[in-house]
């Protein structure tokens, strides 16, 4: 439900090209050909999540980068651009992208591309993140000539999320403790999965989970489930760094338990939980414009913020 951050496929197409041209042209809207090595270039590691996210427009991309930076992806930020990288999970295409300032200028979407290439030679992937709020992504026909789709997203924010209008009484909410609960979530995932090969999502999920579980036990927030006669039937996770922002992270039910509340529930009880533990004030959830649950985020308190853009080739959201 949340479509930013879930499942790309891994190595699908687009066979990966070599560096640059230094003389690629840059200029605003464009990228500037950079040396590895030049002062221009700086690493931000996986400690600092505030500095390059402090420079972005975007509250979907800062606090994706804000969750990235806690579960040990690199953010190194360059003249014009910052640059992602999840080593431990590379078939994450949005744990591996670039992130433009701002909508691709007229002539600019070639060059971004070989930017891309050029920072991820061996990604069998494009992901070009666009910082900005208004949904402007550059010019349609321009990236058709690259091969590159915009995908939107909504994000919304909420200071308080209420309780759902028919709240699951049935089943048993809570954060997920030990490896059982851990094994439940993932089957879940591949249980929810209707659009990858189930072998390469499997492992995506897998990696994914681990991160997230990192992240609980350190502190950062945790994973939910709701849990029917002991099965898990529907999970989210919701994080926060400490500074008050809560991000919401994969919102699933397992296909035979939809439309019985689950979800709104334990969006609403995760909320309750980060406030009680956690220390979050405002939420923040990044959804399908043209999904149905967008509605349901509507009705728990969400509003509409901005829109957040995705660039990448079609098919591949």
């Amino acid at each position: 439900m949340e479509r930013h951050g879930e499942f790309a496929r891994p190595h699908d197409s687009h066979d990966a090209r070599g560096p640059d041209d230094p003389r690629d042209p840059g200029g605003p809207g464009g990228p500037r050909p950079e040396d590895e090595t030049s002062d221009r270039t700086r690493d931000t590691g996986a400690g600092d999540p505030s500095l390059p996210a402090s420079h972005v427009a975007s509250l979907g991309y800062r606090t994706d980068l804000m969750l990235l930076a806690l579960q040990g992806s690199r953010i190194e930020r360059r003249d014009r651009y910052l640059v992602v990288r999840t080593p431990d999970n590379p078939t994450f295409h949005w744990g591996n992208f670039i992130l433009l300032p701002g909508a691709p200028a007229a002539g600019t979407v070639q060059p971004w591309v070989r930017a891309f290439h050029r920072e991820f030679p061996d990604a069998g992937h494009i992901a070009l993140g666009v910082d900005g709020v208004d949904g402007a992504a550059g010019d349609p026909a321009e990236l058709a000539t690259a091969d590159l789709t915009a995908a939107t997203n909504t994000v919304m924010t909420a200071s308080e999320v209420r309780p759902p209008a028919r709240p699951n009484l049935r089943a048993d909410v809570r954060m997920l403790a030990g490896d059982e609960d851990w094994r439940q979530a993932l089957a879940l995932k591949s249980a929810a999965n209707e659009d990858f090969p189930p072998a390469a999502h499997r492992e995506f999920a897998r990696r994914k989970l681990a991160a997230m579980r990192t992240l609980q036990d350190g502190g950062f927030g945790g994973w939910f489930g709701a849990f029917d006669e002991g099965r898990m039937v529907a999970g989210l996770g919701l994080f926060t760094d400490g500074s008050g922002l809560a991000r919401y992270q994969n919102v699933a039910t397992h296909p035979d338990h939809r439309n019985r509340g689950l979800a709104g529930t334990l969006v609403h009880a995760a909320a309750a939980h980060a406030v009680a533990h956690f220390g979050a004030r405002r939420f923040v959830m990044v959804a399908d414009p043209d999904y149905v649950a967008i509605r349901l985020y509507r009705a728990l308190g969400f509003t509409d913020a901005e829109k957040q853009i995705q660039l990448e080739p079609p098919g591949r959201s």
